[in-house]
């Protein structure tokens, strides 16, 4: 790519000082001179062939409907384990290795998700949110919701709600 190198790697340290637009902008520059460059590297052959298993297919959906399904009660890595016929450490090996995120982190995102479109669509006091959300703690709610979010659920409910 050599001197298509160099520019693109130019314009993306540039990026850092755009604003969004500018940044699209910038990126669709980008893949322009990319599509345009005169040398290219091949990432992969024409054989190459993305296997996928539909047994490890079907184990991951029946492990998302378990969780999308029982997310606001208590559930543990050992009742997914079991809906996905492993020993619970086989599972959580199993688990991170499909999402690069542990069974409670997953967990978590989706219950805080939940707690985000409540927030948004209710008037009910953070606490009930909180348990609707599957936590039984309100502290560990506040936590979770501000290390996922990055912000306190009043903060979230005063940016976004629509008043």
């Amino acid at each position: 790519m050599g001197n298509a190198y160099e520019e693109i790697s130019t314009i993306i340290l540039e990026m850092k000082k755009m604003n969004n637009f500018e940044r699209i902008l910038a990126l669709l520059n980008i893949l322009n001179r990319m599509a345009l460059a005169d040398q290219k590297i091949i990432l992969s052959g024409p054989t190459f062939s993305l296997k996928i298993n539909s047994e490890d297919s079907e184990r991951m959906n029946s492990v998302y409907k378990f969780i999308i399904g029982n997310f606001q009660k208590d559930i543990y890595l050992e009742d997914a384990a079991k809906v996905a016929h492993l020993t619970p450490s086989s599972f959580a090996r199993y688990f991170k290795s499909r999402t690069k995120k542990t069974f409670s982190t997953v967990l978590n995102e989706i219950r805080i998700g939940h707690a985000c479109k409540l927030i948004l669509e209710k008037n009910s006091p953070i606490s009930i949110i909180a348990e609707e959300s599957g936590f039984q703690n309100i502290s560990n709610f506040n936590r979770t919701f501000k290390s996922i979010t990055g912000v306190n659920p009043l903060q979230y409910q005063k940016t976004y709600k629509k008043i």
